[in-house]
């Protein structure tokens, strides 16, 4: 009976027991560079290939046309080999075929008298293997670029091709097949007679001569290996050695990245980071179902494999590292940036007064709270950016982010 008076029930305990004192939660305010980041993955690869096969060959001696059926008549190079720019590597027909750099494989036969973007390529080309086109406008094939070309056929150990025009005008292009050296037509001589005209051979750069490559060196992946059989398509093929980093972006993500935006680039496996740059954004690429069935345990991955992408080349200055081939790696854009330190809060330290006013709520150390009104600025890593318009808000204090 006397332990009785000690018990008590649980509405008595509840009706006794104060309510917990409700605790603030605060987060401090930061003052940092704030940056809205994209992060996807990427893979680095060697996949730049040029190949090259010519439709029509000039005579051994460069001044007429040649057989129609090309045959391979040398191989210069062997597979797996680098080919610098300005060597010869093989030869169709007891003709060149030589490489330089470039960015667009030649769509024309280039001769004295001729300008163009093509002829520009030709003259750096020409110039970075060491002969020099200075005297000649940019783009304009005139004295100093066909000195180039007879200069760089001398070295290589073939005549320079040569083209039949007339004197001071545009080239008539190659003489027919079949025409004895040093001759014209009959046609033509009394064309120039009659309009007094003199008829001059050309220097010449035939298309069917010269295979422009992007980067160099590079290594060649096909050629031929034996002589006297006809050419096969295509007649070399270059891959570069260059390595080249390319990430998917999803729909999304593809608003937010453009060109010239900052990456940072780490491989895991390797530990290796990097600064880089956003170069070109592709279109959509939808990739096709291979032929697999839908299961439990697979859908997933499947569903990533096919969703629909858009690639991006990430560039940098300097060459990448090679041991990142074949490497996935994490790619971070940077989409947008503060252009320097900020004071931040936590999205949920915001909220609004009754006079529409953003702001925040301080927590002093003595436990009392101001409010102060500021102004909302960028946001991202779960911050917003403030200025202050009524108060004062520094880095370290802290702000109420919840109860």
């Amino acid at each position: 009976m006397a332990a009785s008076g000690w018990v008590r029930s649980p509405a008595e305990v509840a009706a006794n027991t104060d309510p917990p004192t409700a605790t603030v939660i605060t987060a401090p305010v930061v003052y940092k560079v704030l940056r809205n980041s994209v992060v996807v993955r990427g893979t680095f690869e060697t996949a730049q290939t040029t190949s090259f096969t010519p439709s029509s060959v000039l005579s051994p001696d460069g001044r007429s046309s040649g057989s129609p059926i090309l045959v391979v008549s040398r191989v210069l190079k062997k597979l797996a080999q680098k080919a610098r720019a300005g060597s010869v590597i093989a030869e169709v027909s007891y003709r060149p075929v030589f490489v330089l750099h470039g960015q667009v494989p030649a769509v024309r036969d280039l001769s004295q008298g001729m300008s163009g973007r093509d002829v520009s390529q030709l003259q750096s080309a020409l110039a970075e293997v060491g002969f020099s086109t200075a005297g000649d406008e940019p783009g304009v094939f005139s004295g100093a670029t066909a000195s180039a070309v007879k200069r760089f056929y001398a070295k290589i150990g073939y005549p320079v091709p040569l083209a039949t025009g007339f004197a001071g005008g545009q080239e008539s292009g190659r003489p027919p097949a079949g025409t004895p050296e040093g001759n014209v037509p009959a046609a033509m001589d009394k064309e120039t007679a009659d309009n007094g005209r003199k008829t001059v051979a050309k220097v010449m750069v035939p298309m069917s001569e010269v295979m422009y490559v992007p980067t160099f060196p590079s290594v060649i992946t096909s050629i031929p290996t034996q002589v006297g059989g006809k050419i096969p398509d295509p007649l070399v093929t270059l891959n570069s050695r260059r390595l080249r980093l390319t990430a998917k972006l999803d729909q999304e993500q593809a608003h937010s990245v453009r060109p010239g935006q900052r990456v940072h680039v780490y491989s895991e496996m390797t530990g290796i980071s990097l600064d880089a740059l956003v170069g070109p954004v592709g279109q959509i690429v939808t990739p096709r179902r291979s032929g697999s069935t839908e299961s439990a345990g697979g859908s997933r991955a499947e569903e990533e494999a096919i969703t629909p992408y858009r690639p991006v080349q990430i560039i940098s200055k300097q060459a990448w590292p090679a041991k990142l081939d074949g490497e996935n790696v994490r790619v971070t854009v940077t989409a947008a940036s503060t252009e320097g330190p900020v004071l931040a809060v936590p999205q949920s330290a915001l909220s609004t007064a009754a006079d529409g006013l953003t702001v925040v709520t301080v927590q002093e150390k003595n436990g009392s709270q101001r409010r102060v009104a500021v102004e909302a600025g960028m946001s991202a890593e779960g911050l917003v950016e403030v200025r202050p318009r009524k108060g004062e808000l520094a880095e370290g204090q802290q702000v109420v982010i919840g109860k």
